[in-house]
């Protein structure tokens, strides 16, 4: 672990040659670098900054772990006969666990201190993670393609560090990425730049040449607050979000359009 102002971050030298498996479990074919497909959306921007990093949410962009986090909620929330609905949980997508149970200790009138409910709550995400999970379709090849293209790559996760960790082992994707940043290395949360700051500076690239890929609208703010290029991942809990202030979103990335990178 190193510190670069004031943030802690793992960094990962690990870069495979293109000939071998470049991802656990997953190996190079024709048909995971196809360029654009018949679906993707055509460009109709153009960015003016050359990308060299991609920085990449964990929770709703590579997998689907919305559920799983409301699971765990409630499973802390049933101590105290409480549950929340997945309709209310929406409201707290992108925000961290202070946040969630700041608001919820009012709301239900928890007895227990933040700490601990903050604390009840990632062992209960750990359990659900050692339960098996599996990435969002396509992150695999896009993981694999990002790679073969030299991107660099980092993740940048409000959640704790080994919850990041756990879920990125669970996902085979933990010696993918050349820089990790969690809630827990820096001060400000999203929409705050920090975390995303934190990434640029750990890879060694200015903010304007990373692009973001996020689920939250606080991600994407964050992400534009930082002077990065905000890319919206479309998920069943954030259906309803416009994403208005987004370069572009996305419904997954089955079909990724590879010109969003590949024509600088």
């Amino acid at each position: 672990m190193l510190a670069f102002c004031g943030y802690n971050v793992l960094i990962f030298n690990h870069f495979e040659p293109a000939e071998e498996v470049l991802l656990e479990g997953v190996h190079i074919g024709d048909s995971i670098l196809d360029t654009v497909g018949e679906n993707s959306p055509a460009m109709d921007n153009i960015m003016e900054a050359e990308m060299e990093a991609v920085i990449l949410d964990m929770d709703g962009v590579l997998v689907d772990s919305e559920p799983l986090h409301l699971e765990a909620t409630n499973r802390v929330l049933a101590a105290f006969g409480e549950e929340l609905s997945e309709a209310d949980s929406h409201a707290f997508l992108g925000r961290d666990d202070r946040d969630l149970f700041e608001e919820l200790k009012v709301r239900f009138s928890l007895t227990d201190s933040v700490s601990d409910l903050i604390s009840a709550r990632e062992g209960a995400v750990l359990d659900l993670i050692r339960e098996g999970i599996v990435p969002r379709p396509g992150v695999p090849e896009l993981i694999v393609g990002l790679k073969m293209r030299g991107y660099l790559m980092a993740v940048a996760s409000s959640s704790f560090r080994a919850v990041v960790s756990a879920m990125l082992d669970e996902l085979g994707l933990a010696r993918s990425f050349d820089a990790i940043v969690t809630g827990e290395d820096v001060e400000r949360g999203k929409p705050e730049p920090d975390i995303f700051l934190a990434a640029a500076e750990t890879l060694g690239v200015e903010p304007a040449e990373c692009l973001v890929f996020e689920d939250a609208l606080h991600g994407v703010r964050a992400a534009l607050a930082a002077g990065m290029t905000a890319v919206a991942v479309r998920t069943r809990e954030n259906h309803h979000i416009p994403f208005e202030e987004a370069f572009r979103v996305y419904d997954g990335f089955e079909r990724f359009d590879w010109a969003l990178l590949d024509d600088r």
